[in-house]
């Protein structure tokens, strides 16, 4: 096989990767007003089992990993929530935004 083959062969076997992937990686439908699509962007590179650090169009796709005392213990899903949803559940207080526990932890061990 020469040189051209094996591009030839190589670009082959990623487009069909790439086909692979994206029949595993789908839109989804925010799981709050269930009624937005999150879909992924067109330049996002595809990867089933790493949707959370993929770009999404319109919100965010999510891994959940549920833990011992759920009746799904040991399952993960992933989940889509749309930008306007997250931004109304922050504004009612129904989130916990990662960076403010953080910075009140530090504050508190800093004592």
């Amino acid at each position: 096989m020469n040189y051209e083959e094996y591009k030839s062969c190589l670009k082959n076997i990623e487009e069909y990767e790439l086909n692979m992937k994206s029949q595993l990686v789908g839109s989804y439908v925010c799981i709050s007003c269930q009624e937005k699509e999150i879909s992924p962007l067109k330049f996002s590179k595809i990867d089933p089992l790493g949707q959370e650090h993929m770009s999404w169009d319109n919100g965010v796709v999510f891994l959940v990993s549920c833990g011992y005392g759920s009746r799904y213990d040991l399952d993960s899903f992933y989940m889509g929530i749309c930008d306007n949803c997250i931004e109304k559940l922050d504004r009612i207080g129904i989130l916990k935004n990662y960076r403010e526990i953080a910075n009140s932890q530090k504050e508190l061990l800093s004592k």
